[in-house]
């Protein structure tokens, strides 16, 4: 946060992290807040390697691809696990350190995928479009936590967190569909 003097958590102004501090900026207590986005950050993070593990049903072939995209994909979502772990006021280094991981291994990991999704001949443009699309959002936003903070670098976290909550729901959702076709038919 950059306004240590301001009541409260502001959406454009803190980190989604900030939610997750065990003492709010004033100094009080945040068990409130702390430990519902603490545990659900982990189960975020859980929830995504059953997504990883499974990409092959997405893109069938290209198994070399789809392994190492498989291995970065499960290393960020223990990333994400990561985060949840460490609250960014009690163990900051921890803290960077598991938001690096999750963001560095998701790169390349949808990279990867995507290159594998096209070359699988299942004519799936959108899903391409929209995973290459994530991770150029993820890749600006490792960008510009390089750089001195601002406004904008905390909107694009919350719009970067928000597509991939989508991405997955819809990834899952498409998987889950795969799935039902294949053992009802």
């Amino acid at each position: 946060m950059w306004e240590h003097q301001s009541d409260g958590y502001s959406f454009w102004q803190n980190y989604f992290s900030d939610l997750g501090r065990t003492a709010s900026w004033s100094g009080h207590g945040n068990p409130v807040a702390s430990i519902p986005f603490n545990v659900s950050i982990g189960l975020l993070g859980l929830s995504q390697i059953p997504c990883f593990l499974c990409w092959n049903m997405l893109a069938p072939g290209s198994m070399k691809l789809l392994r190492a995209s498989t291995v970065l994909g499960v290393l960020s979502a223990l990333g994400i696990v990561g985060v949840g772990l460490t609250p960014v006021d009690t163990l900051p280094v921890g803290h960077t350190v598991a938001v690096s991981i999750w963001l560095v291994a998701l790169v390349p990991a949808l990279g990867l995928y995507s290159v594998a999704a096209l070359l699988s001949g299942r004519r799936a443009y959108w899903r391409f479009v929209l995973t290459i699309l994530l991770a150029a959002l993820a890749s600006v936003h490792i960008l510009q936590a390089m750089q001195p903070h601002t406004t904008a670098m905390v909107g694009t976290q919350k719009v970067l967190v928000y597509y991939i909550v989508a991405w997955f729901a819809a990834t899952g959702t498409e998987m889950h569909l795969r799935t039902r076709r294949v053992s009802v038919g």
